[in-house]
């Protein structure tokens, strides 16, 4: 049982989550004058974000848990953290932060016009000269600052546990346009980015693919547009809509159908070692599970896990090590799991 309390003045409190598969409504009991509890019933390994809804009146403040030192950032914020009594979080996130160089890159595109400019994380130890795997990493610098991305890297190196690669950090200027299986961020990537990349940097070893969410989409869009180029893809929690859904936009769907539609016809390409994961109280389960089933009848070796947590990137974080070691290790000897 995890236990959550509130010490304060209120006339309710309530649970505020952000994962639609995550029972609703659920209030704190006043258990004396001005204090709260709430026991939650967590699987053993669940983890949790979500903040607490403190009413007075007519009035309801969303706040941080006042007694729960553990939080987690986000783009938007951010919220408090709580897991079920196995839950651990990734023993690397707690290593010092990544040493590695980081410069930028700008690219001039014909498909968007200008230049567009990303970045690329070179692990310590190494320079544009070292002979490296190359990681396409779509929000990409949403992915070192709120997943740890690069800090998990280096722990992997430092182990032995992955050779040394190299980071390509992809960042869209409007992601629900270019994320959502678009034709010209395929171009864009596969045409002039990783092109460029491969002139200024010494890529050996492969071209891997990675996302989380609309990033998804939109790796696994671009290896259908370049299968020759990539060695595999991490798939994290995809937005892979195969119907229309409540809680997300037609225009941002429409296109994204199409393709999903597309794979489902058969149109799969097989792409080396692919790492899925997706939170359990999340709305897109059910696509991923459909969409990890497609890859593997492609011919692709996948590895697909699901977890008791919701679409952020704490839950991402939590999945890094497994799916990384996985695509990146040659050969693939190891079958499918779930």
């Amino acid at each position: 049982m995890t236990r959550l309390e509130f010490v304060g003045v209120a006339d309710a409190v309530e649970l505020q989550t952000f994962m639609p598969r995550f029972p609703k409504g659920l209030a704190f009991d006043r258990v004396g004058h001005n204090r709260w509890r709430l026991d939650l019933d967590l699987p053993p390994e669940a983890r949790i974000e979500y903040r607490l809804g403190i009413t007075s009146g007519v009035e309801t403040r969303s706040i941080l848990d006042p007694l729960n030192p553990k939080t987690a950032r986000n783009p938007f914020g951010e919220n408090s953290v709580a897991g079920g009594p196995g839950y651990r979080e990734a023993a690397w996130a707690a290593e010092p932060a990544a040493g590695g160089t980081m410069s930028e890159v700008r690219v001039a595109s014909l498909e968007y016009g200008g230049r567009r400019h990303h970045h690329v994380y070179t692990p310590s130890g190494h320079d544009t000269s070292s002979p490296l795997p190359l990681i396409a990493v779509h929000d990409g610098t949403d992915y070192v600052r709120y997943a740890g991305l690069a800090r998990c890297i280096e722990h992997l190196i430092r182990v032995h546990a992955l050779r040394p690669c190299r980071l390509l950090l992809l960042d869209p200027r409007v992601r629900h346009v270019e994320y959502v299986a678009s034709d010209r961020h395929a171009a864009h990537l596969v045409g002039e980015v990783i092109p460029h990349i491969q002139r200024r940097m010494n890529v050996r070893g492969g071209v891997f693919a990675m996302g989380a969410s609309l990033g998804a989409v939109a790796s696994w869009h671009a290896v259908q547009h370049a299968p020759e180029m990539f060695a595999g893809m991490v798939l994290q929690s995809g937005t892979f809509a195969f119907e229309p859904h409540p809680e997300l936009s037609e225009d941002m769907l429409g296109s994204i159908r199409q393709f999903m539609r597309s794979i489902a016809g058969g149109d799969a390409v097989t792409v080396g070692a692919v790492a899925m994961s997706c939170g359990r109280y999340e709305s897109l389960i059910d696509w991923n599970r459909r969409a990890s089933v497609l890859l593997e009848n492609s011919g692709s070796t996948v590895l697909y896990r699901e977890a008791w947590a919701g679409h952020d990137w704490g839950a991402w974080a939590d999945r890094l090590e497994e799916a990384i070691t996985f695509v990146l290790a040659a050969p693939h000897d190891m079958g499918s799991g779930r």
